[in-house]
């Protein structure tokens, strides 16, 4: 059944091809035909000799040992931008992510990092005033 079913998928792509193609007429079947034999008679020597399937199995092995490689250096160089977020922390993670509703927040936030803050409390609180005001207003 799974053969019958490949089968049609490329009896199905063929027409499609055929389908959409601008010159229907101008189509060389022989040379389909021997393009699918091809591809046919590769397969089965892929699948009927181990050797080469020893040696296809060493090159897939070279590959993924390459893109591994790949892998650990992105997140060596990168960290959690060079692959999967799993195996590395965020930088910026959210501890508490309550919404803080106070107007104190900026100044705790310079205080935490030492800055000094150039826009005075009584300056927001005139400017929350006003667009309470508006609000209001509008509403």
């Amino acid at each position: 059944m799974v053969t019958l079913q490949a089968l049609f998928g490329l009896v199905v792509f063929i027409g499609i091809a055929v389908l959409f193609s601008e010159q229907r007429r101008m189509l060389n079947w022989q040379l389909l035909a021997a393009g699918l034999g091809l591809q046919f008679l590769v397969a089965f020597v892929m699948f009927r000799f181990e050797l080469l399937q020893a040696l296809l199995n060493a090159l897939n092995q070279v590959v993924v040992a390459i893109a591994d490689a790949t892998e650990t250096g992105s997140l060596f160089l990168f960290g959690y931008l060079g692959g999967d977020p799993s195996n590395v922390a965020y930088p910026f993670s959210i501890d508490n992510p309550e919404v803080r509703k106070d107007s104190d927040w900026w100044d705790e936030l310079c205080e935490a990092h030492g800055a000094k803050n150039y826009w005075p409390k009584n300056k927001r609180k005139k400017d929350q005033k006003k667009s309470d005001e508006k609000k209001v207003s509008k509403g």
